[in-house]
């Protein structure tokens, strides 16, 4: 039965079916994983909420919506939100959720931006006790959200948990390796003395709600990196601990319409402020706002030169990442060898991690 409801800019399609009832439940199956429930957990409760911001993703999006709902059991929900695409995208998750039990889809009439599509998911009522990210255009595995929703529910210090990757090109190729974020305590502690900006891979993200919304959920004003932002004010401002689990759970996607591609100098920009914020935090300072520090900020001609080229040799080394996924060797290279020219330390540790995990995986 499929319920219609408008709220001013938003169209909320609630499609439901009855809760499976049963006297007591006790565990969880997705991807072949037997997870086991705490007592408390009532029976029929809804333990994860998976969000899912959509905009113009109709060339991925039937097969990463796909991806999310084969990893679903009768204890999660989804709700994606479908931020004023123009394209084929709401006819695509108009047919495609009609067959998923207990889906919500919330469309908005002109696009309101990553940050507060998130939201909306999040604070939709009766939000459970986890909620997991997934993006509208990649490629999640079966056991991720059993995994994930494992680990939080034995550790209730985390606010946040994510795992590894792989890139997967616009044609379906698929190479290398993700593994970014703390692996284990010893790391974390490391990070957070140095005030180093904490990052995971955030199309992979599982939050204990309750973190994330004492944290104040995502900021507008950091669209582009707006998880690197809210990730650290997690960790530094907040106490909560996060983790990256050593097991590939996604294929991320790199294309030319990607956020990596098109918010670049907003996420440098940001992660240099992050670095600010998370050393006042730890010398107990007073930081200013993002406004206020790009205002203020006066750094010396010889840091802009330097930030310069470590930007254009990050992006660079990106470039030669989506040209090697489509094949295109003699660009790949071009781009690399300019990424090496700008910013050869950096580029250097990247490939020798990436050499490192393909030896860890068998080559693969």
């Amino acid at each position: 039965m499929i319920n219609t409801c408008f709220y001013c800019t938003h169209l909320i399609v609630v499609l439901n079916t009855p809760f499976l009832s049963c006297p007591c439940v006790l565990t969880l199956v997705g991807g072949g994983k037997m997870l086991t429930v705490p007592s408390d957990f009532v029976s029929n409760e809804v333990v994860l909420r998976i969000v899912m911001p959509v905009h113009n993703a109709g060339a991925y999006l039937e097969e990463a919506l796909t991806s999310v709902v084969a990893g679903l059991t009768d204890r999660m929900e989804l709700v994606v939100v479908d931020d004023g695409s123009s394209d084929g995208s709401p006819e695509i998750l108009t047919a495609l959720l009609r067959r998923v039990e207990r889906a919500t889809l919330i469309r908005h009439d002109l696009p309101q931006g990553v940050s507060k599509s998130l939201n909306a998911a999040i604070s939709l009522p009766g939000t459970p006790r986890f909620v997991a990210v997934a993006e509208h255009d990649d490629v999640m595995y079966g056991d991720r959200l059993a995994c994930q929703l494992d680990f939080l529910i034995k550790n209730e210090d985390f606010g946040a948990v994510s795992s590894c990757g792989r890139y997967i090109g616009s044609t379906g190729r698929i190479r290398g390796f993700i593994r970014i974020g703390p692996r284990s305590d010893g790391e974390l502690a490391a990070m957070k003395a140095d005030a180093e900006p904490l990052l995971v891979l955030h199309a992979c993200i599982m939050y204990r709600t309750s973190a994330v919304v004492t944290a104040g959920l995502y900021d507008p004003a950091f669209d582009g990196a707006q998880d690197l932002e809210l990730l650290n004010r997690m960790v530094y401002d907040f106490g909560w601990s996060i983790r990256t689990l050593d097991k590939v759970h996604l294929l991320y996607r790199i294309h030319s319409g990607a956020t990596s591609f098109a918010k670049f100098a907003e996420q440098r920009s940001i992660t240099r402020f992050v670095r600010y914020r998370n050393r006042c935090a730890v010398t107990g300072q007073e930081a200013t706002s993002y406004e206020q520090w790009l205002s203020l900020s006066r750094s010396s001609q010889r840091d802009r030169l330097r930030w310069w080229r470590h930007d254009v040799g990050a992006r660079n080394f990106r470039r030669a990442g989506f040209y090697w996924l489509q094949a295109s060797y003699f660009r790949s290279g071009w781009f690399g060898l300019g990424a090496v020219l700008f910013h050869p330390e950096w580029v250097l540790v990247k490939l020798r991690r990436q050499v490192m995990e393909r030896r860890k995986d068998g080559g693969v």
